[in-house]
């Protein structure tokens, strides 16, 4: 299954994600899996769908960055 980091996080549950600069991410999909859980504070692309994971999740993907 191929995944991609997305560049930005948040601080807890119910917080915003945002960039490294505190922006909002302009790109949200209605919809991130797995983001009832406060410590999942990395967002992820599996296949079309968007999912929230922990810090301690590593794995080989790639890492989509906004320029």
């Amino acid at each position: 299954m191929a995944y991609a980091f997305i560049q930005g996080t948040r601080t807890g549950k119910d917080a915003p994600w945002t960039d490294d600069s505190g922006n909002p991410l302009p790109y949200l999909p209605a919809t991130v899996g797995n983001s009832n859980d406060a410590s999942n504070t990395k967002l992820i692309i599996v296949s079309d769908a968007f999912y929230a994971v922990d810090v301690s999740s590593r794995d080989r993907a790639f890492v989509l960055c906004e320029m």
